[in-house]
């Protein structure tokens, strides 16, 4: 019995590899599934990636169209000449370690922050944002040529998902939607220019270390009293309070706090700071 599960196992493998095969197009190589007709962007085994490197959204091989939807484990690991990548917004994933020790890398371009915040990054490294360059001054997250300085997430972002700002340090300000439920672990781990953010009344639950590594901000901004209660903060530095001391309610600092009459508990962390 077990011999005919190993080999329906093994078979399955198979059948499963059987529909990949690996390709380069335009300077960069991808694994293809003709099954489903997704490309995956994966490391050049012969020539590191440098320069200025344009991930298309999708690709053409023997007349079928593919969409580019991820970014494999350690793709672009130390490929220190790359100065500049742009991603496109049909990638949903990116593997760990795939931007690792990418000491030259300057400018990572988007044109779509909704799908920027919906990318699974494995890892820190997984971002690009992470490891370029060693100043981190001289990196830039640039939406459509322009650089973010003052990041407003659409209204149909639910989730800004693990990673997503690590150490993006031109942001100044942060402007979060209305139906927004989650911020994620580290999601603005580092953001050092960050004066201001204003948190929506849907917020639920903030990841580990989603705001560590900054030194300093000028305000928090809150709508509801009654709701930053309820928010579950992963750790101390979930919180944006750990490093400023002041919090405002519609524009108003509190400096006087009244527990609203509908909240029967606090959550850990709520003004920890």
């Amino acid at each position: 019995m077990k011999r005919v599960l190993f080999i329906v196992i093994a078979l399955l493998s198979l059948n499963a590899y059987a529909f990949e095969s690996k390709v380069e197009i335009d300077g960069i190589r991808y694994t293809l599934n003709s099954e489903t007709f997704l490309a995956k962007v994966t490391s050049n085994d012969v020539v590191k990636y440098s320069g200025n490197i344009v991930i298309p959204d999708s690709i053409i091989y023997q007349g079928a169209i593919y969409i580019v939807n991820s970014i494999d484990k350690g793709a672009f690991w130390a490929c220190d000449e790359l100065t500049s990548i742009t991603i496109p917004p049909s990638v949903n994933h990116i593997g760990e370690s795939a931007f690792y020790s990418c000491e030259g890398l300057t400018s990572i371009n988007i044109s779509n922050v909704t799908s920027w915040c919906n990318i699974k990054f494995e890892d820190a490294s997984a971002n690009p944002l992470s490891r370029a360059p060693r100043n981190i001054g001289d990196k830039h997250l640039l939406l459509n040529g322009e650089i973010i300085n003052e990041l407003v997430v659409p209204d149909d972002v639910t989730r800004v998902n693990d990673y997503a700002f690590y150490l993006c340090a031109d942001i100044n300000t942060i402007t979060l939607p209305e139906g927004l439920t989650y911020i994620g672990r580290e999601a603005f781990y580092g953001c050092n220019s960050l004066k201001s953010i204003l948190l929506p009344n849907s917020l639920k639950e903030v990841g580990s270390e989603a705001f560590a590594g900054i030194k300093s901000i000028d305000s928090v901004k809150i709508k509801n009293l009654s709701n930053w209660f309820k928010i579950i903060f992963q750790s101390f530095a979930s919180t944006p309070l750990s490093i400023t001391k002041c919090l405002y309610l519609q524009d108003k600092e509190i400096t006087d706090l009244t527990i609203p009459d509908d909240i029967t508990s606090i959550n850990n962390m709520a003004f920890r700071g």
